[in-house]
């Protein structure tokens, strides 16, 4: 058979770019030896996977008559390229030439991963040749090229040919092996957040791999309750572990400082005025301390575009991170023109939990919610449908926390002071339910309500050490 000529090449390189095409010729001939083989190849190949347009349009009308359940042969194939104006003088001669020169299927998956490689290999110098060219262009700034460039080579598919895993592989693989299923004792338990039933909750705390939502109205705490959990993580007596804050919102000053006042139990309005005795200032130096030995991380100068985000949470996670927490998702931007927030907003929330997957460990996100709740009138406790007008990114979390105050809209009942509820609106693994807490706003920090608070709390009741 007349070999296909060289692919074609791009740019200075003045190169073929990489092929198989003995194996893309193989694989077509094993489609018409044994049409069975049909789903064992179209699991793995498109007809973009090959590198002559000869073979494109053959795979191709092979997909079509396999769609339709029809016989693929050469008399089929060649009609279907008839009906496409893709037939050339010599097609039947070429595919009659395909099963001459290899008659009988063999190493059908080696060829497979042959054909898959190159091809992927071929699309790698495609979008390399695109951001050289971009690069000599010099229209965008370099910090825009290289976010895009990052985000394009993440997209790309290197998927292989996989059977899956059966049971037995993955209890084998799993650490602890079958006892780890057995016994739920054994299993790795999650970060706790320092919220005793929230945890129990939650399975013991937060869970590797899972994006979790803290939702809320403006002025609702969210990045308080946010910044709390990550305190009571790097200032674990018994395992501190580090976690990295993207403040989107708050600069890093003013996050530090809200964590030294809330580990000294210092009134935040009087620290901001100057109003502090001998002792707190002593209690404050302590908080301080305490904070700046911690493993906390806490980025804010940086493009706030997803690829740039993504990059960094893809280091802290290598760098030992246990937790990185998002201040908040309304804030990022793709880095990419949009005219529909809401579906950019998806996006992001479907490439964070990717993230999650992919370097198993838990992400916290920050979310508004919109007025919705508001305006329903009665009970204007957030629901899970109420984030829908924040770009749905209620899809992808694992689970969803929402915090209530009903203070905030019954300014005239002193018996509400203080009074917080957690909701967990969705939760894959675990019961849908309301944790109480108490809002201490002098010290802009929640704590577990599950003991009647002193008088401290401001609402005549005691509360429960975390």
């Amino acid at each position: 058979m007349a070999s296909p000529k060289a692919v074609r090449t791009i740019g200075p390189l003045d190169r073929p770019l990489p092929s198989a095409i003995q194996s893309e010729q193989i694989v077509l001939a094993s489609v018409l030896l044994e049409p069975s083989c049909w789903d064992t190849v179209a699991a793995v190949l498109s007809p973009e996977d090959f590198s002559t347009e000869r073979s494109r349009r053959v795979f191709a009308r092979m997909k079509d008559l396999a769609d339709r359940g029809e016989k693929c042969d050469y008399g089929a194939i060649f009609n279907e390229l008839v009906k496409h104006g893709q037939q050339e003088p010599d097609s039947l001669a070429y595919l009659s030439g395909l099963t001459r020169d290899y008659p009988s299927v063999v190493n059908l998956d080696h060829h497979l991963r042959e054909v898959k490689d190159k091809s992927e290999l071929r699309n790698q110098i495609r979008i390399a040749h695109s951001v050289i060219e971009r690069c000599y262009t010099g229209a965008e700034p370099a910090q825009v090229i290289a976010e895009s460039a990052a985000q394009t080579f993440g997209k790309i598919d290197s998927s292989r040919s996989d059977e899956g895993s059966t049971p037995e592989e993955i209890i084998r693989n799993s650490r602890g092996g079958i006892s780890v299923f057995l016994d739920p004792t054994l299993r790795k338990s999650g970060r706790p957040t320092g919220f005793k039933k929230l945890d129990e909750y939650l399975g013991g705390g937060l869970q590797d791999g899972e994006l979790i939502v803290l939702a809320a109205r403006p002025s609702c705490g969210k990045s308080a309750m946010m910044s709390n959990i990550c305190q009571n993580i790097i200032l674990d007596p018994r395992e501190p572990r580090r976690v990295d804050i993207f403040s989107l919102e708050m600069s890093a000053a003013a996050l530090v400082t809200r964590m030294m006042c809330a580990a000294a139990r210092i009134d935040a309005h009087k620290f901001r005025c100057g109003y502090l005795s001998q002792e707190e200032r002593q209690r404050l130096q302590q908080g301080l301390n305490l904070i700046v030995e911690s493993p906390l991380r806490i980025h804010e100068n940086f493009r706030k575009t997803l690829p740039e985000i993504m990059r960094r949470i893809r280091k802290a996670f290598k760098d030992g991170s246990a937790l990185v927490a998002i201040d908040f998702i309304q804030l990022m931007v793709t880095g990419s023109k949009s005219e529909n927030r809401n579906l950019e907003i998806e996006e992001i929330g479907r490439a964070l939990k990717l993230a999650t997957l992919e370097c198993d460990k838990p992400i916290l996100v920050l979310s508004q919610i919109g007025r919705s709740a508001e305006r329903r009138g009665g009970d204007m406790r957030p629901q899970l449908s109420d984030l829908k007008s924040s770009g749905s990114i209620e899809e992808h979390a694992d689970t969803v926390l929402s915090i209530f105050r009903e203070e905030l809209y019954k300014k005239d009942r002193e018996d509400l002071r203080g009074l917080a509820d957690l909701d967990i609106l969705k939760q894959r693994n675990g019961p849908l339910t309301r944790v109480p807490l108490r809002f201490l706003g002098q010290y802009v920090k929640f704590e577990s309500a599950i003991q009647e608070m002193d008088d401290e709390g401001s609402r005549g009741s005691s509360y429960a050490d975390r």
